[in-house]
């Protein structure tokens, strides 16, 4: 809809529409931007191949971020002139498998700094807290292609144009209450949305949302058909 509302739309990643997820008829594969790859979904594993292979941990990351920027680059560059766009990105590095100890080794995380602080339902060991880092650290490296976007839409002259909406979709996988269940643990998800000249930044909204209704509210914003 937005597409036939004059946006140029494109995505990097794991998108979901009607039909197979790569080659449905309203997108994936049609509008798919992934010329410099997809290494970076799966983060810790390809790092940690590199770092095997004698590369330096600066220049690993500096290559799977390169990638991030790479594909946004070619979608901004099919843009037409005078043109308004709508960017999917959807890495899937938060989800399993991420390499054991990777949060030590690749971000500098120490598992045992969790003691204590686990959610009440999850044995306090080593094991647990290992993992959890593991899984911090691909939110680390997450949040990190999340600024380079940022730093790029800056450069273009278009992030106090641009309204950036950054979710999850569902819990940890791979944890008691959490994924596939109807626990807090398992449907508290990010939701941040940064809208330049709307709201009151740094509020924080506590009630209950659902991500259907960004949907109807980009179109309404976009000037498609709700």
């Amino acid at each position: 809809m937005l597409r036939d509302a004059g946006y140029h739309i494109g995505q990097t990643y794991k998108v979901w529409s009607p039909g197979s997820v790569r080659d449905a008829p309203c997108g994936a594969r049609k509008y798919e931007y992934e010329s410099a790859g997809s290494r970076f979904n799966q983060f810790s594993q390809n790092a940690t191949k590199l770092i095997d292979l004698g590369s330096s941990l600066m220049d690993v990351k500096r290559a799977l971020y390169d990638e991030v920027t790479q594909n946004f680059d070619s979608f901004i560059e099919a843009q037409p002139r005078d043109t308004p766009f709508c960017y999917w990105f959807g890495p899937t590095n938060v989800h399993r498998k991420w390499t054991r100890g990777s949060g030590k080794t690749l971000w500098g995380l120490d598992p045992d700094d969790l003691k204590g602080k686990l959610p009440d339902f999850l044995p306090d060991v080593h094991a647990v807290r290992e993992d959890m880092v593991d899984y911090l650290g691909e939110v680390m490296a997450f949040d990190t292609a999340l600024g380079i976007l940022l730093d790029r839409l800056a450069v273009l002259g278009e992030l106090e144009n641009t309204i950036l909406v950054v979710s999850g979709d569902h819990g940890i996988p791979g944890f008691t209450h959490a994924k596939t269940n109807l626990y807090d643990f398992g449907t508290h998800v990010t939701l941040a949305i940064r809208w330049p000249g709307k709201g009151n930044p740094g509020r924080v909204v506590t009630d209950f949302v659902n991500l259907m209704d960004l949907a109807p509210t980009f179109l309404e914003v976009g000037g498609g058909r709700r």
